[in-house]
């Protein structure tokens, strides 16, 4: 698809495909113009159904007390060395109890 963009169509923008998730979605992904991620400390969960906006739930972990699992690892994992690098989501869920004052 990109050397269809770029050859074909004749596109000049830097084009990516899709995040780096896990190590061959990252080999994948080296092979386009930039390398993007997405990261979510505490991402919700939805127990029951799928994306269920009334059904679901956050652990209420502050990342601090996890290091190991932290999405700054996640992060730096999918950089590719000589690439450009975004993360175009990342979030923090609120409220929890290590920011119960995040959104007044």
């Amino acid at each position: 698809m990109m050397n269809y963009l770029k050859t074909d169509i004749g596109v000049k923008c830097p084009i990516t495909g899709t995040i780096g998730f896990g190590p061959m979605g990252t080999l994948s992904q080296s092979k386009m113009d930039f390398v993007d991620a997405h990261a979510y400390w505490e991402h919700p969960s939805f127990p029951h159904k799928a994306w269920d906006n009334k059904d679901w739930k956050i652990e209420n972990q502050p990342m601090v007390d996890h290091p190991a699992h932290t999405t700054l690892w996640s992060l730096g994992a999918t950089r590719v060395a000589d690439k450009p690098f975004t993360v175009t989501e990342y979030q923090h869920p609120a409220p929890t109890t290590s920011r119960p004052n995040a959104y007044r």
